[in-house]
């Protein structure tokens, strides 16, 4: 028997690099999406009229930069540099063949945490930065998300447009995905999960609720990429009765894959 099994909820296809460390240190894994990621149909912006793009999230890089790419006199001007939180949205805008290499990105260092404060404080001392376009998920053309950072450009005298490029919302599991997650569970001796948004721990916890089985979050590891996640997961099981939210085991660590691998390791 395994020591441990981790649930790995990320979207399709953002797992499966985190599973392969995960088990070459002896750790049992399953794939469960708790999100599903669609992006949207719609005319790429005349990126010229912005000094920055600001992505939200790897999902933003790729759905907006795919989408652009699919037009062919669509380009990103080089002079216009990128922003984003973190170090895997980072690799995905380079990574990607529609994102010039001369291109600048401003991100935290690796030192910060991988949030909207820490990008406010790289922004804040980019005055010259003024025209800035937040690329974002949810529909209705704006989109959702970074609304704290969005609002503290604008006090600060910037100009922002919100643009939505995706849509996110939960993914259904189905008796294959509850056999499966019962199978990894009776294989080890304890199970982590983890939860990297907020809107993860929504849909994980209801689905759990639906079928019966969100009483078993009090008996395992938590691993959330971000105090406001470990926040909203506590608070949502402190107002569900049949939970027991005082003995949730909580682990918050950076949103990378090492991070990750280093807080699941620990717990072996």
């Amino acid at each position: 028997m395994r020591a441990l099994c981790a649930v790995l909820t990320r979207p399709q296809g953002q797992n499966a690099t985190l599973a392969a460390s995960l088990q070459a240190r002896g750790c049992g894994t399953i794939e469960l999406p708790a999100l599903e990621i669609t992006p949207l149909a719609f005319d790429p912006p005349d990126l010229s009229a912005f000094d920055l793009v600001m992505f939200v999230s790897g999902n933003a890089v790729r759905s907006f930069l795919d989408r652009c790419a699919a037009f062919a006199d669509w380009r990103w001007p080089t002079d216009v540099a990128a922003a984003v939180v973190g170090a895997g949205s980072a690799r995905a805008l380079r990574a990607h063949p529609a994102f010039p290499a001369s291109a600048a990105i401003l991100r935290p260092d690796d030192q910060s945490s991988a949030d909207s404060e820490a990008l406010w404080e790289v922004l804040r001392l980019q005055p010259a930065l003024h025209r800035i376009l937040i690329v974002r998920g949810g529909g209705g053309g704006a989109g959702r998300g970074r609304d704290w950072l969005g609002s503290r450009l604008e006090q600060a005298g910037r100009s922002v447009v919100r643009f939505g490029a995706y849509e996110r919302g939960a993914r259904a599991w189905n008796e294959a995905d509850f056999q499966r997650l019962k199978a990894c569970s009776n294989k080890a001796k304890a199970v982590a999960w983890l939860f990297s948004s907020r809107e993860s721990v929504d849909a994980i916890f209801a689905q759990l609720k639906q079928n019966g089985l969100h009483f078993c979050l009090s008996s395992s590891h938590l691993v959330l990429t971000h105090p406001r996640i470990r926040d909203h997961l506590v608070d949502l099981m402190v107002r569900d009765s049949t939970v027991n939210a005082a003995s949730l085991l909580l682990q918050v660590c950076k949103p990378d894959d090492q991070s990750i691998v280093d807080a699941i390791e620990s717990l072996l």
